[in-house]
């Protein structure tokens, strides 16, 4: 018969009540799930943090995270009989993308010239909210049936910086890294690119044969300044189901607000408030929260506005922006949509202070 799993695990994480297993071997399959910089029983450790006082000192917090986090891969590994270059598939999560340069360097460090198929996940936060950086990883034990094939299909790269193997062979088992339209220093794969919407002597044909189809685009990216005209053109077309969505240009108004406001004052008089989306590349930026508060508070300067006569930036435009025209285009009922959530348990819990609501179980 055989062995079960053999399991490591502690019975109070954090001093919770929760039992949590961080490693497991199966068979010659090993796994380790939901590492973060923090002891599992103890906490947050010095070498980690920084010396009492002086949390600068010495190599960036999140590089301090990256070591302890595969030091301690590395040690559990062993315990099983293994080691990292057994690995056949590493995942990490992070609230902050500043945090995946420093973890590269510390995967670099301990991987060596094996970093096996990897995938990064920009999420809201780790367990901890002191952590900037949560990774798992699946690896085997070392035999002859186990050996890895490393594989490296045509036109599939990974950047130097990232340095994993795109692909490994184990067993009957093929491990692939997380996969994106684009390789480095070859840009969007030209399959991945969509027909660039026309507004230039006729009108968008889609748009003008279905004036059902609610057509958005990305009204400010391409050429620097292209906004101008390609707003100029929607406004010439009359066509009122095309709109533009604002992407990932949050960043523009804290390191360019000047650029900020004729692009949005562009955008206004070409296209209109009603139809100018919300939009914040938030899977490749991260948690949109600077963002929207970034553009709350929002102005066009006024000598902008008074030189090309731009119209305001009001409250009641943000409001637009910020979805009511995307709850018209999509038939939502905001007020019925926000009850529902409102009187969600999560979202209710979303900040940890929040007691739990009256009459509601532990979770």
């Amino acid at each position: 018969m055989a062995a079960g799993p053999e399991v490591k695990a502690v019975g109070n994480l954090l001093g919770t009540p929760v039992s949590y297993a961080y490693a497991v071997k199966a068979g010659p399959w090993i796994f380790l799930n939901g590492h973060e910089a923090f002891d599992f029983e103890s906490g947050i450790r010095e070498e980690v943090a920084g010396p009492a006082g002086f949390p600068l000192f010495g190599r960036p917090r999140s590089r301090r995270e990256g070591d302890f986090i595969l030091h301690r891969m590395r040690r559990i590994l062993r315990e099983f009989g293994s080691d990292l270059s057994h690995g056949v598939r590493l995942d990490q999560y992070y609230p902050n993308p500043r945090a995946v340069s420093a973890y590269h360097l510390a995967r670099h460090a301990k991987f060596g010239d094996h970093i096996p198929p990897s995938t990064s996940v920009v999420m809201e936060r780790c367990f901890s909210a002191y952590t900037t950086i949560s990774s798992s990883l699946v690896a085997v034990l070392p035999g002859a049936e186990y050996e890895i094939r490393k594989i490296h299909p045509e036109g599939v790269a990974s950047a130097p910086t990232s340095g994993f193997v795109p692909t490994v062979v184990c067993n009957e088992f093929v491990f692939v890294a997380g996969q994106m339209a684009h390789n480095p220093e070859q840009g969007l794969d030209p399959r991945a690119c969509t027909r660039t919407l026309s507004l230039g002597r006729h009108r968008d044909p889609q748009a003008d044969r279905i004036p059902d189809l609610q057509k958005a685009g990305a009204g400010a990216r391409g050429r620097p300044h292209g906004e101008a005209e390609f707003a100029g053109r929607a406004k010439a077309a009359k066509v009122k189901n095309l709109y533009a969505e604002l992407g990932s240009l949050a960043r523009m108004m804290r390191t360019d607000p000047a650029r900020y406001s004729v692009l949005i004052g562009n955008l206004l008089d070409g296209f209109g408030a009603d139809h100018i989306i919300w939009g914040t590349d938030t899977p490749v930026i991260g948690p949109p929260h600077w963002q929207i508060e970034a553009f709350q508070t929002f102005t066009i300067p006024e000598e902008l506005a008074a030189q090309y006569h731009f119209s305001r930036l009001t409250p009641e435009v943000k409001n637009k922006i910020f979805g009511e025209n995307a709850a018209r285009i999509f038939g939502i009922d905001i007020a019925a949509a926000r009850q529902a959530i409102e009187g969600d348990l999560l979202y209710k819990l979303r900040d940890d202070r929040n007691p739990l609501p009256s009459g509601a179980a532990p979770l």
